[in-house]
């Protein structure tokens, strides 16, 4: 009795795949197609027997399977960047580390849209003027944190006030402005595009 009701408990902890299920059932058909045979009777409990060994062996083996799938199979983990919002840039500067260093001028019409904090050390603030936005970055570091990986079909390297700036664009405009001064790191990226001259104001304003 205690045998039995632990095969039960076996059993029903066994799980297959459909591939294993379709090998046993199978196995099943050609022995019932065989049962006339005078052997049949004899070879039955072991043919049974064998049926339920391999039932619990796929089953033993299927984790097993599972865990050494290589790391191409594994789904990737999406990694985002947490945002803390604040009504005003004064709010946003007393949360950083740092000083930050605004622009004082921006082409005509552009008022503050956003003003947040990335991951707890890039500042990022936006403007925006009929439905286009202009948003300048800065952080601690040399490297560029515009987060644009556009192709754009030109880059040109340019001098405003004491920054080296790499500058990208289409057709004689600048979408995307990165540069650094060796501390910090900064960037400017306009989505309706500014002239040289008008990045070039930006840039010289920022921290006058």
């Amino acid at each position: 009795m205690e045998s039995r009701q632990a095969y039960r408990k076996i059993m029903d902890a066994v799980t297959v795949t459909p591939e294993v299920e379709r090998r046993v059932l199978a196995g099943l058909r050609t022995a019932l197609e065989t049962r006339q045979k005078p052997a049949y009777r004899r070879w039955q409990p072991r043919l049974a027997a064998a049926c339920a060994a391999l039932v619990i062996c796929a089953a033993a083996g299927f984790p097993l399977w599972l865990d050494s799938r290589t790391p191409a199979e594994t789904p990737p983990v999406q990694g985002t960047w947490s945002a803390q919002q604040f009504e005003s840039t004064g709010e946003l500067a007393e949360q950083l580390s740092y000083p930050l260093l605004l622009p004082a001028w921006l082409p005509e019409g552009y008022t503050l849209e956003s003003a947040r904090c990335l991951q707890g050390e890039l500042a990022e603030i936006c403007w925006q003027a009929d439905g286009q936005t202009l948003a300048y970055r800065m952080a601690p570091g040399d490297g560029d944190i515009s987060g644009d990986f556009t192709a754009y079909g030109w880059e040109e390297e340019l001098t405003a006030g004491t920054y080296a700036v790499t500058c990208k664009g289409e057709n004689g405009l600048v979408f995307l402005a990165v540069w650094s001064d060796g501390t910090y790191s900064f960037s400017l990226h306009a989505s309706a595009g500014l002239s040289v001259e008008e990045v070039t104001a930006v840039i010289e304003s920022i921290g006058t």
